[in-house]
């Protein structure tokens, strides 16, 4: 096979049809794509919204309160990632423990010190 061969084939409606295929191909990724961020982004957002409608309702009476409470424990499970979970966790704690100094613990620090102090015992 030559390159005439080669440069038929590129000007043949096989290699035009392969092409269109290929460019529709990456056009439905996109969207894909594009979709599924777009889909995140409106879950995220409704996610702080109903935080801080639950976090308003702490600042009401002991009724409001209680659903507050409800609502921001309910959305620490659902929480798109781990800032909206420490921000629905700090929310509750001064209902939660009222005049108690609650110290706030980073998970992924532990993992890491953890880790160290495996590597140093192997060693």
């Amino acid at each position: 096979m030559g390159w005439d061969d080669v440069g038929r084939w590129l000007l043949s409606p096989g290699f035009g049809g392969a092409a269109a295929v290929m460019a529709a191909s990456l056009a439905f990724w996109a969207a894909r794509l594009n979709r599924s961020s777009e889909n995140k982004r409106a879950r995220e957002e409704r996610w702080w919204g109903q935080a801080r409608w639950a976090a308003d309702l702490l600042l009401q009476d002991e009724d409001r309160q209680a659903l507050g409470i409800a609502a921001l424990a309910q959305l620490v499970d659902e929480a798109p990632d781990v800032e909206a979970a420490l921000f629905a966790r700090v929310a509750l704690e001064p209902i939660l423990f009222p005049g108690e100094e609650v110290e706030l613990v980073d998970g992924s620090q532990d993992h890491q010190a953890q880790s160290s102090d495996e590597e140093t015992e192997e060693s």
